[in-house]
């Protein structure tokens, strides 16, 4: 995952397989406040694992990394999620869509395919690959992906536990409160994992992403200093990404 928190999305799913979780950054944002604890006591209330990589960086750091195109540092964590998978002989990933919502999302993403791909190629292990998405209704999926997803509707027992979770964290409650007010508690009784059909494609749905025109927004707010964007920033990293696990 991108940023702790997003476990809530596929909570059902993450108490009855108990998966090895991953997370790239802390999810301390702009006002510097991690929140990676909350999501290591779901991680432990369900009876997952976290690995190594878990809240790795600060949001800024991994900005910072896209930002400045910092190759040496991704390639590192791509190896880092590679040999994961590798060593502990993962057969099924999910993570993050790649939804041009948010910067990171869609990082975690390339890096979870050239991750796959890398184990691919030195093992010969074909590593299943699903995603969620974090934006909209969770049990989105086009009809053409629906045959091969992984769908999960929820009892009113998993239900109430998955949003007693969600309530429970404070340092997302306006996002739990939005997303509630938004689609409704029904919304999130159903959980899907989509398969991922074309790893090589780098776009978003909609180029310029969203997160482009918010980032500008923070800009002008003076939260940021600069926007990340798609073309100059994420598809070179993603580019460059995707042919070391081809090729290193």
């Amino acid at each position: 995952m991108g940023h702790p928190g997003h476990e809530l999305r596929v909570f059902r799913w993450l108490e009855q397989t108990r998966p090895l979780v991953l997370v790239l950054t802390d999810g301390s944002g702009s006002v510097n406040q991690a929140r990676i604890a909350s999501t290591s006591r779901i991680v432990k209330m369900v009876s997952a694992s976290p690995a190594l990589v878990f809240g790795v960086f600060t949001d800024r750091e991994i900005y910072s990394a896209i930002l400045h195109r910092s190759e040496s540092l991704l390639i590192q964590l791509l190896e880092q999620i590679a040999s994961t998978l590798e060593h502990h002989n993962i057969g099924f990933v999910a993570g993050d869509a790649l939804e041009g919502y948010n910067p990171t999302h869609d990082l975690c993403r390339y890096l979870i395919n050239a991750a796959i791909a890398c184990v691919a190629r030195r093992t010969g292990r074909v590593i299943q690959n699903f995603d969620f998405l974090l934006a909209g209704t969770p049990d989105q999926c086009s009809p053409q992906l629906a045959g091969s997803a992984v769908r999960f509707a929820l009892d009113d027992a998993a239900l109430e536990r998955k949003l007693q979770a969600a309530e429970q964290y404070s340092e997302l409650k306006n996002e739990v409160e939005a997303a509630l007010k938004s689609v409704g508690k029904d919304g999130f009784r159903y959980e899907c994992l989509r398969p991922v059909q074309q790893p090589e494609a780098f776009d978003p749905p909609e180029v310029p992403p969203f997160y482009e025109v918010h980032g500008e927004r923070r800009v002008h707010e003076g939260t940021y200093s600069h926007v990340i964007r798609y073309r100059e920033h994420l598809r070179p990293l993603a580019e460059f990404l995707w042919r070391h696990s081809l090729t290193a």
